[in-house]
């Protein structure tokens, strides 16, 4: 009986420290050659709205590829991502 309890105790602490771990864990990108964290894990329009991006207004590169606008949404960002944002300004 012991035993199972002490197996149980070890199982228990061993979940709660890779919850732990989980929760420290951040995604970190590259973002026009700078790191970035992420909070969580989202989409590349997640991330561009709530950077203040303005999405007609910018063109968006993702590991050395031009990201299509109309796959912002489906495109989940990862540590693995750089990306390079540009924004268009108009003018003469």
């Amino acid at each position: 009986m012991e035993q199972k309890r002490s197996v149980g105790c070890a199982l228990a602490h061993f979940v709660l420290c890779l919850s732990a771990l989980e929760k420290e864990r951040r995604i970190i990108m590259r973002v026009n050659g700078k790191e970035m964290p992420l909070e969580s894990v989202q989409t590349l329009e997640e991330f561009l709205l709530g950077e203040g991006y303005h999405l007609k207004h910018i063109a968006v590169e993702r590991n050395g590829q031009i990201a299509p606008k109309q796959e912002y949404g489906q495109i989940i960002l990862s540590e693995a991502d750089t990306l390079e944002i540009v924004s268009f300004v108009g003018g003469g």
